[in-house]
């Protein structure tokens, strides 16, 4: 048991030392392949198709404040498959079956996620 607790608290501090560095943020292009909430509608996965090169995976996601901001944001009725999106994430994620958070995501020259907000909820929502 103890072994299992330093290793979870070590990822997480792994984690939040990556995702605190904003020099690890990168704002890239893609198209919309995948939108789908979790069973409990605290999570948002969003596929982007032909996803930039050195990204680790090509499904995103939004959660927590930021979630929340996309949602008042109109996220909902903005978001469709096959729409060009402009997104902002540090490239890489931890752990096995995990997936890459969003710091910011806009379509169009609507932004439904500015920086400074879904990295503020980001952060919460690591610790």
């Amino acid at each position: 048991l103890l072994c299992i607790m330093v290793l979870f608290t070590g990822c997480a501090r792994i984690d939040t030392q990556y995702y605190g560095d904003r020099s690890n943020y990168v704002t890239a292009t893609g198209t919309v392949s995948h939108i789908a909430y979790d069973e409990e509608e605290t999570a948002l996965y969003i596929g982007i198709a032909e996803c930039p090169e050195g990204f680790s995976d090509t499904i995103f996601k939004l959660a927590g404040e930021g979630l929340a901001i996309a949602q008042e944001n109109g996220i909902d009725e903005a978001l469709h498959l096959g729409d060009e999106i402009t997104f902002t994430a540090a490239p890489r994620y931890f752990g096995d079956g995990y997936v890459v958070p969003l710091a910011a995501i806009w379509v169009e020259d609507q932004y439904l996620l500015d920086f400074e907000q879904g990295y503020d909820g980001l952060m919460n929502w690591l610790s």
